[in-house]
């Protein structure tokens, strides 16, 4: 419904399925060339099976998590206002640029994944080292 609103309800397929299982949803990924959401989470699954990324962004908060995301991923996410008056061209526009854009190797983009892996789980054990067990 979201998309909808965005693009043409002619332009939306009606016949989609959505996916059973886990695996499911990872092949009907893995086929995207971009992934345009407004969620963090589908940005880094997208983005940790090598697929670039548009973030649809509408506050504050979103806008500095997708650019944390985006100090990682570099040029495969890109953020789009969704207040901007010109949404629809500055969407387009973004596509037209991650579709022409060399597509990033997955090694590049796994790497990133494990950065960010190790830069939580080093955070977390600091946080931890400095808690000590009350008796």
């Amino acid at each position: 419904q979201a998309i909808e609103k965005l693009i043409p309800s002619s332009a939306v397929a009606k016949t989609y399925q959505l996916p059973d299982t886990p695996e499911e949803l990872v092949q009907l990924v893995d086929g995207c060339r971009i992934v345009v959401t407004g969620s963090y989470h589908a940005a880094v699954f997208a983005l940790a099976r090598g697929i670039p990324v548009i973030a649809l962004v509408g506050s504050e908060y979103y806008v500095g998590k997708f650019t944390g995301l985006k100090t990682f991923f570099e040029d495969s996410v890109e953020l789009v206002e969704l207040h901007n008056p010109e949404l629809s061209r500055e969407l387009l526009s973004k596509a037209q640029l991650l579709w022409d854009f060399p597509a990033p190797t997955k090694d590049k983009m796994q790497a990133a994944c494990y950065a960010i892996a190790s830069k939580v789980k080093s955070a977390y054990c600091d946080l931890f080292k400095n808690i000590s067990p009350q008796s």
